[in-house]
């Protein structure tokens, strides 16, 4: 069987990171994903964490085809989703505050957009913020978190089994107490 291929662009929170490390200038060191094993900066500047929330599928199927090349016969598989992002920007001085609102530019900018045609996918252009800092308690002064909201779809194509590569049973009572069983392979015609 041939490997499973299809459209590969990495997952959203990937892309949402990529565009918001070059739009919001951040270092590497500077913005995380959620759940990851990093260490906060020990200074007041802002950091960013990137979480997926959740995700709503709108769009389920399976459709076959012959591969034009090889001649196999094919299946894609495709996924439609409205997937929700989460973007903390917190920090101990007010740089969250003040940076606060670089979140929805750069994901509405020409690079954002750029990259979400080249890597189909869809941001929602309107987003809401909660000023979260109570949660952190006193040591971070300002906490925000932005809920994206980003259309997305998964495509996987993979060779289908079918008859000719599928061993089949066949269980036969022949009128005894005893049922014969025998497997065959049903692209061959039985003698």
């Amino acid at each position: 069987m041939s490997p499973i291929t299809g459209i590969k662009k990495g997952t959203t929170i990937n892309l949402i990171r990529q565009i918001l490390m070059a739009e919001m200038n951040l270092p590497d060191e500077r913005i995380f994903y959620y759940n990851q094993d990093y260490v906060l900066p020990t200074d007041d500047g802002l950091w960013v964490i990137v979480a997926f929330s959740g995700s709503k599928l709108y769009g389920n199927r399976s459709t076959t085809f012959t591969d034009e090349k090889t001649g196999d016969f094919m299946e894609r598989q495709v996924v439609h989703t409205q997937e929700q992002i989460t973007v903390h920007l917190m920090s101990y001085n007010l740089e969250a505050l003040e940076r606060q609102y670089e979140v929805p530019q750069a994901l509405a900018s020409i690079y954002a957009q750029n990259l979400q045609s080249q890597a189909t996918f869809k941001i929602a252009p309107i987003m809401n913020v909660v000023d979260a800092s109570e949660q952190e308690g006193g040591k971070i002064n300002y906490r925000f978190d932005w809920r994206i909201t980003v259309l997305s779809w998964q495509e996987k194509i993979k060779l289908v089994e079918y008859y000719d590569s599928i061993v089949t049973k066949l269980t036969v009572a022949d009128g005894s107490t005893k049922n014969l069983t025998d497997q065959f392979d049903p692209a061959i015609k039985p003698t």
